[in-house]
């Protein structure tokens, strides 16, 4: 998701992922990476685990808050 102000910067830039079940494994902030999210879930689809701060290309946090 992508959209752009008209002064030409973007306002949002957000990349997403999903697991089979339709579970946002990731949201990487493109504009401010710090504000980037990490979501785990047990068998059942619950969440277990949330964490925030700079996702790595496999889609892990390196840098909490």
């Amino acid at each position: 998701m992508t959209s752009s102000s008209g002064g030409g910067g973007d306002l949002i830039d957000i990349t997403y992922a999903y697991d089979h079940a339709s579970n946002r494994l990731y949201a990487e902030r493109g504009v401010y990476k710090s504000h980037s999210e990490q979501y785990t879930y047990d068998n059942l689809h619950r969440l277990v685990t949330y964490n925030h701060g700079n996702v790595n290309s496999s889609g892990a946090i390196q840098n909490y808050w």
